[in-house]
């Protein structure tokens, strides 16, 4: 149970920082839309469009470390038992 709550921790902060990195490493907060400049043809004026896309701020970064971070801790008040067991049949 120790050993698999610290390669869950390993897991869940490796994943976290690398799907931070992959979708944008955004430095400020989680964005959910993202805004788009167009041009129109005929006028050729720019006008701000918003586009729905996930972009992973710092605040998401955060919170998987923290997560990551209470199970690596949760995992070292696990005491692990390593007395041999033995029988009833052995001790008589």
């Amino acid at each position: 149970m120790k050993r698999a709550l610290q390669i869950l921790a390993v897991l869940i902060g490796a994943a976290t920082v690398f799907i931070w990195a992959l979708k944008g490493s955004n430095a400020g907060w989680t964005k959910t839309q993202v805004q788009v400049w167009t041009v129109d043809e005929i006028t050729e004026i720019k006008s701000p469009e918003w586009k729905k896309q996930f972009v992973p701020g710092a605040d998401f970064l955060c919170v998987g470390l923290v997560i990551a971070s209470a199970l690596g801790v949760a995992s070292r008040f696990i005491r692990t038992n390593n007395k041999p067991i033995t029988s009833k049949q052995n001790q008589a």
